[in-house]
């Protein structure tokens, strides 16, 4: 009950924002107007209710191109304070408090501020700092990062980073997340919360041309459980993961008139494309009796994704992941492959993101995952008037298999496009007589109005 009406009350939040823009001067600025622009579909997916939205709300409202920083945008989403002209500090917003969910800690309520230094438009220094208090197990979690990004272009980028943290370690930027570049977890990431852990991890990738993209990290994290229970152990991972994409059909890029880049739409998008990530964990074979080894692992995994538009206002997705370990030594619960999963909110995307999933499923042996998503403008809200126009609606399925169990998942989403979504779940593992339901929002907007971690 309370995942429900903490997903209402975000819900709430955002159509407030939403109302707010059909002011006579919309509380927007030039700068954000454009973030939100950038990554627009185009044929035949370019009707996306929430950038249809925003078009109306342009075409019927005058913009304030006075530059003002209006007051609730920064309430909601945090805002950036230019101290000099290189150096920035960047405050985190209302929404962002809610900062994670997870079975073990319950809700996170937290913030985040970061101090960024700017030297050219080639580099960026960022120092972040996250604090955190998990209501059910009343424990505080402190984070801190220091990251350093390099690179000329979105094409190609090389990242630095080092810290201590309960969470990620390799990180994607908010455009890779919007646009869903990568399917599943990369690096090291995983929904578990059992370890702290200093790490170091870089990451390089580039663009070949407009139908191959190239990825590569190494990470290296010492874990220290918060509870030395048998199956938890303190241990070290050093591993190096390479993350290769083909889109066959050569059409995933798309120029558009205000930027001067090719845009890459979401994987899958104007044809099929195949994906094939490698994963190594560099540890003796003999080591696993020390007080403090190394994992040793290789992991492959094989991924296909396409999308199909069937008439101007429906569309319909697939994917279909298969991978497994094929050679171990020492492997932690940290090192088995885990799946995207969100709470009852988020910013990842409904249709490639797990809801009711237990936190703890997951593979050390072979994994085949399937997924099916159908959008359409006009399945119920969408023959509406007024602002329900703009609404669409998706039916979800994805299917899990492992050798140690099987999980299906089906659900129903409301939205305004990519923006934000409303969805409701249900899922079962096939062991349970009662499925494990829950709504959740998802609100991808905050990728796009995200300036902390792009170097555009």
């Amino acid at each position: 009950m309370m995942k429900l009406l903490s997903s209402l009350a975000i819900l709430c939040l955002t159509l407030l924002a939403s109302i707010s823009l059909t002011a006579q001067h919309l509380p927007i600025d030039y700068e954000t107007l454009w973030r939100l622009a950038r990554l627009r579909p185009h044929e035949p997916w370019w009707y996306d209710g929430g950038y249809r939205l925003l078009d109306h709300l342009l075409d019927s409202a005058k913009l304030d191109a006075s530059g003002t920083k209006h007051l609730l945008p920064q309430i909601l989403l945090g805002a950036n304070f230019g101290l000099n002209p290189k150096l920035t500090l960047s405050i985190d917003g209302a929404i962002n408090t809610l900062a994670h969910y997870n079975q073990l800690d319950g809700l996170w309520l937290g913030y985040e501020c970061q101090l960024t230094y700017q030297p050219s438009t080639e580099a960026k220094l960022m120092i972040r700092s996250s604090n955190n208090y998990a209501l059910s197990s009343e424990k505080f979690y402190t984070e801190n990062h220091l990251l350093y990004y390099l690179g000329t272009g979105v094409d190609a980028m090389f990242l630095l980073s080092g810290g201590y943290t309960s969470r990620e370690t390799s990180f994607l930027t908010p455009t890779e997340q919007m646009a869903d570049r990568y399917p599943g977890l990369i690096g090291a990431n995983s929904p578990l919360r059992h370890y702290h852990k200093p790490y170091l991890s870089w990451r390089a990738k580039i663009q070949f041309f407009s139908y191959m993209r190239f990825s590569i990290m190494g990470v290296y994290e010492q874990r220290n459980p918060y509870l030395y229970l048998p199956d938890l152990r303190k241990h070290q991972a050093l591993l190096l993961e390479t993350d290769l994409t083909f889109d066959l059909s050569g059409a995933n890029s798309s120029h558009r008139y205000f930027y001067d880049h090719p845009i890459i739409r979401p994987s899958g998008y104007e044809g099929i494309e195949i994906g094939l990530r490698l994963r190594k964990a560099y540890g003796d074979r003999a080591n696993t009796t020390k007080a403090n080894p190394f994992s040793r692992y290789l992991m492959g995994e094989l991924n296909l994704r396409s999308a199909l538009s069937l008439s101007p206002t429906q569309w319909l997705d697939l994917s279909l992941t298969w991978g497994g370990f094929f050679s171990s030594g020492y492997m932690s619960d940290a090192d088995r492959r885990y799946f995207p999963i969100m709470g009852f909110v988020g910013r990842r995307h409904f249709s490639s993101t797990w809801v009711t999933m237990p936190e703890t499923f997951s593979s050390d042996s072979f994994w085949v995952t399937t997924g099916l998503n159908y959008s359409a403008a006009n399945l119920l809200f969408g023959k509406r008037q007024g602002y329900t126009r703009f609404v669409d609606e998706a039916l979800h399925l994805r299917t899990a298999h492992t050798r140690r169990g099987h999980y299906l998942e089906a659900g129903y989403s409301v939205g305004l496009g990519e923006f934000c979504r409303f969805g409701v779940f249900a899922g079962t593992d096939f062991v349970s007589d009662i499925p494990r339901l829950s709504a959740s929002v998802s609100i991808p907007l905050l990728f796009l109005l995200s300036t902390w971690s792009e170097r555009e």
